[in-house]
């Protein structure tokens, strides 16, 4: 699950090992290790590795191929690489049963490399072997702790080190392998040698660039859990801290005792837990401030201070009510760390945050911004315009309210999104994106599917502002170029929608000049037409209006009088330069569209920072979303005024209760509806209003 450093190449790889130190695989009794003398493995004895891609993952399912090394002279180690993968016909398979991986282990085959793949919940055999590469020595493994204690290891490599475990636990860190502690006693590295038996022949110091994450099966739980509710302390983020320490460790190049595990408190003293997290903030700051450390073999102290600050960073005051506000913490420790390893020349660029802008219309233009040195202002800004609504109390509330309800159904045409992304590896996330979700009009996919990236921005987006709702995606183009010739996939999807999910909402971040006919007809007007009158009126549809700029007029389906269009303002409410005139196609509104970050594809897991009204068409959805969730957990609100909530109108009307007049453009400010000096009372008082003013 760490991500080793390769020598000359300076190319990494995705690991991951789970396996039990000193435990032997053999079908001779060996002398008692501390656990005793097994002849039988059972499951929370099993030790596996499997290779990996870059993309978060779920226990139960490890990877779509994998392989094993076993090794009958030592502890069963299994292992595997990238860059080795058996090929095997489709029919050397074997499903194994209940406890045939137990069995696998267990079997006299001398020093191979066993492959096996995993698949839905059916463990896959694959009936030949490779050569072990590299060798195993027939020594246990040593944890970090250990090579610290005893071991001056270089600048270089624990500086490589300290990115492979911030990084691996960055992007692995909402999947269940963060629920053991990532410590220095979990992080392990295996010893080289030859396969003739020989302990001497075995590197003296076990292979540093090539780290384990070690950690038992068992069914003890979430022992390690993402936060904490013990009140009044510094940092609610045990993982986040874990982190730190092993910065810290690192840093010092040697591990004092007891610096891996801190002291335990005891629980029935009161304040003590809190009192024992304090001081560990306390003192690892102090530390990180101390003109010794860390000690590296680097004179320039600018580039020390990249790693004091990424330490820094795991240690800080953290307000993460929302995932994107602990993804940026994760980001602001591990892009200084590549910073610095790139200026140390020890990496290349691994970390892709080249982030580009684009749009959403096939007409628009690319724009790509540089973001190595971190974000510029303007995309600051625009990040903590929308930070200032995912934190705020109200937002919140609206949250914890609505999430007991019966959720909003916002439905997003685009292309598609891709369910491997960091972004949608939450358990809350993949509960808002159920598997029957999904809709692919291209190639009937019945897994989500994105190659362009647009898509999953999109979704994200609305999964942001919409935390509590239920989010449903259909695939109705490749890409953003292949819309405007995609009118029956979206007249298909518009129904699909309505009909089939039962959509409150249906955002399409995309237009065109004009509809492209099928038989003869405006397919995309009719779906749309049929869904208001088949749900009198009770759905709300929102669109992209152009990033054409004065050259071109507002699109379609923005154009359509049944649909909300949307353009994008600054994070200050000034119109984006290159928003379509305000025509006569009923009310003109725009959002937050500029330098906006999101999800993308798998392989750009920090994401894309797009500019567009394709960004402020889902923020303006999942706004709509969160206000009709507001409606329906206000048990003080009737049912005629969510009803009216519900249609174009009852909605436009109270989007012009929070914006503001930027020259004939409604700018939706969040803060006159989100804002701590807006009481419940004001919000009610506003709904009402905006259904009287409709009739």
């Amino acid at each position: 699950m760490l991500e080793p450093f390769e020598g000359e190449t300076k190319s990494y790889w995705q690991h991951l090992r789970l396996y039990v130190p000193n435990v032997t695989v053999s079908n001779t009794p060996k002398k008692a290790t501390k656990r005793g003398t097994k002849r039988d493995l059972k499951w929370k004895d099993t030790a596996t590795e499997a290779s990996l891609s870059s993309s978060p993952l779920n226990s139960r399912l490890v990877a779509a191929t994998a392989t094993v090394n076993v090794s009958h002279s030592t502890n069963p180690i299994t292992g595997g690489s990238t860059k080795r993968q058996a090929t095997v016909p489709e029919w050397s398979e074997t499903v194994l049963q209940t406890n045939g991986f137990c069995d696998l282990l267990q079997r006299d085959l001398d020093e191979v490399r066993l492959c096996f793949r995993v698949e839905n919940v059916a463990f896959i055999e694959l009936n030949d072997a490779v050569e072990v590469e590299p060798r195993i020595g027939s020594t246990a493994s040593i944890s970090l702790a250990q090579v610290l204690k005893t071991k001056r290891l270089s600048t270089k490599i624990r500086l490589t080190l300290a990115y492979s475990v911030a990084r691996s636990i960055w992007l692995y860190y909402n999947s269940d392998w963060m629920n053991k502690p990532w410590t220095s006693d979990s992080i392990h590295f295996m010893p080289e040698g030859n396969s003739n038996g020989d302990e001497s022949s075995c590197l003296p110091i076990p292979n540093t660039s090539n780290p384990c994450f070690a950690l038992q099966f068992d069914s003890s739980g979430d022992s390690y859990p993402e936060t904490h509710e013990v009140k009044f302390t510094l940092h609610k983020y045990p993982r986040v801290r874990a982190l730190g320490n092993l910065l810290l460790e690192l840093g010092r190049g040697h591990c004092p005792r007891g610096a891996a595990i801190p002291n335990q408190p005891d629980p029935s003293v009161r304040d003590s837990v809190a009192k024992a997290i304090n001081h560990e903030c306390t003192q690892a700051l102090n530390t990180i401030d101390d003109r010794n450390w860390p000690d590296f073999d680097i004179r320039d102290k600018d580039q020390v201070n990249i790693y004091k600050e990424a330490a820094r960073s795991c240690f800080k005051i953290l307000k993460m009510f929302n995932e994107q506000a602990l993804f940026d913490t994760l980001l602001n420790i591990v892009a200084p760390l590549e910073k610095l390893l790139q200026n140390a020349e020890i990496v290349k660029s691994t970390v892709n945050l080249n982030v580009t802008n684009t749009a959403a219309a096939p007409s628009a233009t690319t724009e790509t911004t540089d973001v190595k040195q971190g974000l510029i202002p303007s995309q600051k800004e625009s990040k903590e315009w929308l930070d200032a609504i995912l934190t705020s109390t109200a937002f919140r509330n609206i949250y914890e309210k609505s999430r007991n309800r019966s959720p909003i159904k916002i439905a997003v045409l685009d292309t598609g999104y891709d369910n491997e992304s960091i972004f949608f590896q939450n358990r809350s996330r993949k509960h808002q994106l159920k598997s029957g979700n999904w809709l692919d009009c291209l190639d009937l996919s019945k897994k989500p599917v994105d190659t362009d990236g647009h898509g999953s921005y999109v979704v994200s987006l609305a999964m942001k502002l919409a935390p509590a709702a239920e989010i449903y995606v259909a695939r109705v183009a490749e890409n953003t170029a292949s819309l405007e010739a995609s009118s029956e996939n979206i007249a298909r999807a518009i129904l699909w929608a309505t009909d089939k999910c039962g959509a409150d909402i249906v955002t399409m971040s995309f237009g065109f000049p004009q509809e492209h006919l099928v038989c003869d007809k405006q397919v995309i007007s009719l779906a749309i037409l049929k869904a208001v009158l088949d749900r009198e009126k009770r759905i709300l549809f929102f669109s992209a209006a152009s990033n054409s700029g004065a050259n071109g007029p507002e699109q379609l389906p923005a154009t359509d009088e049944h649909v909300i269009s949307i353009r994008a303002t600054h994070p200050s409410g000034t119109p984006w330069e290159r928003n379509p005139p305000v025509g006569n196609h009923g009310e003109a509104f725009g959002t937050l569209g500029t330098e906006v970050q999101a999800s993308w594809l798998k392989s750009d897991p920090q994401g894309k920072i797009l500019s567009g009204t394709s960004a402020a068409t889902p923020i303006a959805a999942g706004m709509a979303a969160m206000l009709l969730g507001y409606a329906d957990a206000d048990d003080e609100l009737d049912g005629k005024t969510r009803r009216k909530l519900k249609t174009q109108e009852g909605m436009v009307a109270l989007f012009k209760h929070i914006s503001e007049d930027c020259g004939g453009l409604h700018y939706i400010c969040p803060r006159k509806f989100l804002g701590d000096h807006v009481e419940d009372r004001n919000r009610r008082s506003m709904m009402d209003l905006a259904t009287r003013d409709r009739g």
